[in-house]
């Protein structure tokens, strides 16, 4: 009787523990994609929230977290479908804390793109209000944004990727 008992016991602490592990596994939340390549032709909408499985990604609450779309960042260790965390600017953290080569989350809203992108810091533009940017090819050579984006823009910077494959 006694070891029918101990059975049973852990045979709920067993099926317990599968469960929550399932549970983390298929945690899911909202995420908006951000476009890692050219934005002319990007296909998706880029401002409908998307659900997406994270896993047992620890998510940081300082962090905004975004959904890469494209390859065009693979040189730097980001690539299609991976979860970005991006610490965004306010008083205490500004564009000013970014490096030259900073991965940055941009907003852009032309005829051509409405969304989230991410880009590489390059150097300040003649007017000193933008930075050039730029993605990489398939080749892996930096192809640079047709317009600097401008300081106003650039939301945060890219500090945490977790790879969902």
């Amino acid at each position: 009787m006694k070891s029918f008992i101990i059975i049973i016991t852990a045979a709920i602490l067993f099926g317990i523990q599968m469960y929550i592990s399932y549970r983390r596994r298929k945690k899911t939340i909202e995420m908006l994609p951000a476009e890692a390549g050219p934005t002319k032709g990007a296909e998706g909408d880029f401002m409908t929230p998307e659900q997406v499985s994270i896993g047992t990604i620890d998510m940081n609450p300082k962090l905004k977290y975004f959904l890469v779309r494209n390859k065009c960042m693979k040189k730097r260790g980001i690539y299609p479908g991976d979860i970005i965390g991006v610490k965004m600017f306010d008083k205490d953290y500004t564009l000013s804390d970014t490096d030259e080569n900073s991965v940055l989350l941009i907003y852009l809203e032309d005829k051509n793109f409405h969304g989230h992108k991410i880009r590489v810091r390059g150097n300040v533009t003649e007017s000193g209000d933008a930075y050039a940017t730029y993605y990489y090819t398939e080749d892996g050579n930096p192809s640079f944004s047709h317009k600097p984006h401008a300081f106003r823009n650039i939301l945060g910077e890219v500090i945490e990727v977790n790879h969902t494959n």
